[in-house]
């Protein structure tokens, strides 16, 4: 099962943005991400959404969960944690990267 691809956000102002990504559990204990768009200042908020993945691929045939359930936080983990993909926005300039384990 392909989760649903989250909410699209049209920046048409040129400019500095800040896109931050929180990583937490949920009332129930599976992975919760809160992802958030706002200007450089981090003043005016521009789009957010939160999503809820599911478990597929490595979880599944590891046995960490059943495929297409919701994804148990304590499944999550690996080295591509934090994985940006810019393949699909031609030319993303990327200034910093800044993780915070919590």
């Amino acid at each position: 099962m392909t989760p649903p691809n989250p909410p699209q956000a049209c920046i048409s102002t040129s400019g500095w943005y800040t896109f931050t990504h929180l990583i937490t559990k949920d009332h129930s204990n599976n992975l919760e991400v809160d992802m958030t768009i706002t200007t450089a200042q981090g003043n005016h908020p521009l789009a957010s959404w939160t999503l809820h993945p599911t478990c597929m691929g490595t979880q599944v045939t590891e046995g960490l969960c059943s495929s297409g359930e919701p994804l148990p936080f304590s499944a999550v983990g690996a080295s591509f944690l934090g994985w940006f993909p810019d393949q699909e926005i031609n030319d993303l300039a990327i200034d910093q990267i800044i993780r915070h384990p919590h």
